[in-house]
């Protein structure tokens, strides 16, 4: 029965072989049922497997074979609960085993110099691997104990660590890939959920990576997966976040993990190097330091000097344009940009505040059709209301993109130019049939902010159409003031988180806590 590995080893040694002869491989599939527990245990079979899965060539078509011929999962059990299992949620294209196999074809792609344009962070951090095997071995687990009773990633961990250990690996590599099954999913969920400017957030991801190998193997398994879920799944925008995630922590862990600065001086950075770039753009210094004291330290720890060297000099032209060093623009100044790369659009609205803005500019953009990726809301010192959104329309190119942005413009001009205010918000909850064949609770959580009487909540919910156009209703319906909003999408979830106040500018009520919950699961 070695012999059956020994022809993929030969087959991954040789590519001038033309193939496998269909008698071979009905003879293959007959006979597959000798890979037994003796097979699987002996030492032949054990340096043959490994020597497939760590080659450095024809990795991922050997597996792909194998996976064809019914060989994977008689030689690895538990891939066979993969094998032809479909992921019932909203971005998973692929069954269980193509996915993986797919996992492994993007870690393969990134050893490959042809390729290093890609993706050159990841090319770059592959390059310094010590065992790119390690990394092949936990893309081969990370999703193998999908549909079994419990987690999956704590299943597949032990899974991974009896195999590493039957088949001799040293003690330290065999930790090495369970810990990055049991963890192939909090990279993700870090980058994509949390605020990656909190300097708590990065010190405690550093913490639970702890060492530069770890990081850079988690990374690598982190891009692969999420690359590997469908092919509309992967953006500019979460490159952009696991990146940051990955040079900040890299950076903290180089540095001692007790040598991290604090919030301040981070903004301070982040303020200098905006400065530099608007110096070069002709901006005087004095008139943007003169703005930013206008904001709170939220909008600089959620923004990058790129976007606030963009915020500030449209904002600053548009004042020096209407004669006014400060105050409220007498119209909204309302400004897109559009990202090719990333097929996003970015939206800056500055305008003297008033009640409901959130709500008409979700109600735009939910017309426009087009996908919030990530927005944030913020309430200058001076009466102004700054708000600024990532979107994504679906299947357009470049040239529509601009389209769009200019449709986007106009339709918000002509919105938010109306002082009317006497016109009562409708809610419209939509969204493509498939939504309606999966179910995921919405969970809605409160935090209560003392220091400065505000309310942080915290909602998770299927993302589809009109979902802020709701939220933000449902605020106006129960007397609710929005103070902030951090709006993130991360795959079928919309993950929101606001910073709310009562109309006397106090901390909700559990009453009107209760009353606000209830009224935001009804809609949800």
């Amino acid at each position: 029965p070695c012999a059956i590995l020994e022809m993929f080893l030969i087959l991954q040694d040789y590519p001038e072989i033309k193939g496998v002869r269909s008698a071979t491989i009905r003879q293959i599939r007959q006979y597959k049922s000798l890979i037994d527990d003796s097979v699987r245990e002996s030492p032949r079979a054990h340096e043959l497997f490994i020597r497939i899965i760590t080659g450095s060539r024809g990795v991922t078509h050997e597996l792909r074979r194998m996976n064809r011929y019914g060989i994977l999962a008689a030689y690895i059990p538990a891939f066979d609960s993969i094998v032809g299992r479909m992921q019932y949620d909203l971005f998973h294209a692929y069954t269980v085993d193509q996915h993986t196999l797919f996992v492994i074809r993007n870690m393969r792609r990134l050893s490959v110099p042809d390729y290093c344009h890609e993706f050159p962070l990841a090319s770059g951090v592959f390059q310094h691997l010590a065992n790119p095997g390690l990394l092949y071995l936990s893309g081969l687990f990370h999703d193998i104990a999908k549909g079994r009773n419990g987690d999956h990633s704590i299943l597949g961990a032990e899974d991974a660590m009896t195999f590493c250990e039957q088949h001799g690996l040293p003690d330290r590599d065999s930790k090495l890939v369970s810990w990055l099954v049991r963890s192939h999913l909090s990279m993700s969920m870090t980058a994509q959920r949390k605020d990656l400017s909190d300097p708590d957030v990065i010190s405690n991801f550093a913490g639970f990576v702890e060492t530069i190998e770890r990081l850079d193997y988690l990374y690598l398994l982190t891009v692969c997966d999420i690359r590997a879920t469908n092919p509309k799944q992967w953006n500019d925008w979460k490159d952009k976040l696991l990146g940051e995630l990955y040079n900040k922590t890299a950076s903290l862990i180089n540095k001692g993990l007790d040598q991290q600065g604090d919030k301040e001086s981070n903004i301070s950075e982040i303020q200098t190097a905006s400065l530099r770039k608007l110096e070069l753009m002709g901006i005087d210094s004095h008139q943007a330091h003169e703005l930013w004291q206008t904001y709170s330290t939220d909008y600089f720890q959620s923004h990058t000097y790129g976007q606030i060297t963009w915020h500030t000099s449209v904002i600053l032209e548009a004042r020096n344009k209407a004669g006014k060093q400060n105050g409220s623009l007498d119209t909204p100044l309302i400004q897109t940009r559009v990202h090719e790369s990333s097929n996003s659009i970015q939206l800056l609205i500055y305008m003297k505040d008033r009640d409901h803005i959130f709500y008409e500019v979700a109600t735009v953009l939910n017309r426009c059709n087009v996908a919030i990726i990530n927005a944030q809301t913020l309430n200058t010192s001076d009466g102004n209301a700054l708000q600024t959104f990532r979107l994504a329309p679906e299947n357009a190119n470049s040239t529509e993109m601009s389209f769009i942005a200019q449709d986007i413009v106009e339709q918000l001009q002509q919105r938010l130019n109306n002082d009317d205010d006497s016109a009562t918000p409708t809610a419209t909850l939509s969204g493509s049939s498939k939504h309606k064949y999966f179910s995921s609770p919405t969970e809605i959580r409160f935090k209560d902010i003392a220091e400065n009487q505000t309310t942080l909540l915290s909602i998770e919910t299927i993302d589809r159409s009109g979902v802020l156009q709701n939220i933000s209703k449902t605020f106006i319906d129960c007397g609710i003031r929005l103070l902030n909003a951090r709006v993130t999408t991360a795959g079928e979830k919309a993950i929101d988180h606001f910073s709310i106040t009562t109309r006397e500018d106090e901390m909700l009520s559990k009453q009107q806590k209760k009353a606000l919950k209830q009224q935001l699961k009804e809609i949800l």
